[in-house]
């Protein structure tokens, strides 16, 4: 399967058919969402929610995750790509697949709107059902503004009950604005982590 090169300039080619896009986050009740490159929590039930929410797909399809190099480094190299989804690694950087190690069967893209756009353009031929973005911080920040030429549908958002020390945050999400413009934000999992 072929993969767009990053291009470097930071613009794509206006999307044909806004694809609908899942976030896909746990964060703490300050938007926390890491610390160091990696996340500061170990939650394994949201580890198991997340592998299952991005993999569920009828038979015959796939599902695409999108994410940034930072994200795609911080996923243990045993685990990368992620298994039974179709890898997108958002990166300006035209020397990402050799300098991050990412194979061939990862797409590269220049931006969240070339990501979309290609995923948009390829849809039936990849086979995709659902397209879920999982970090970082600014492909986040890009989903939820709204001038975002992306359609967020759904957010699944793990609140994590305990400040953590973070150095990576999300802006909130507006969860009135999701409402009101009949998206849906919910809690799927009310993560109170032990102190200590």
């Amino acid at each position: 399967m072929a993969s767009p090169a990053a291009s470097g300039s930071g613009t794509a080619a206006a999307v044909p058919t806004l694809l609908p896009i899942s976030l896909v986050v746990a964060a703490t009740e300050s938007w926390g969402i890491g610390k160091a490159g990696a996340l500061p929590w170990s939650l394994p039930a949201d580890m198991a929610f997340f592998k299952r929410v991005t993999s569920e797909c009828a038979p015959g399809r796939q599902n695409a995750v999108i994410m940034g190099r930072k994200t795609w480094a911080s996923i243990p190299p045993r685990f990368r790509p992620l298994r039974g989804r179709l890898n997108v690694v958002l990166s300006t950087s035209e020397d990402v697949r050799a300098v991050e190690g990412i194979p061939d069967e990862v797409l590269v893209a220049s931006s969240l709107t070339q990501a979309v756009s290609v995923l948009a353009t390829s849809k039936a031929s990849l086979g995709l059902e659902r397209v879920f973005l999982i970090g970082g911080a600014a492909a986040y920040a890009e989903a939820l503004a709204s001038s975002a030429p992306v359609a967020v549908d759904t957010v699944h958002l793990t609140r994590v009950f305990r400040e953590f020390e973070c150095d990576v945050f999300i802006p909130p999400v507006d969860e009135a604005r999701f409402a009101l413009a009949g998206f849906e934000v919910r809690a799927v999992m009310r993560a109170r982590v032990a102190a200590g």
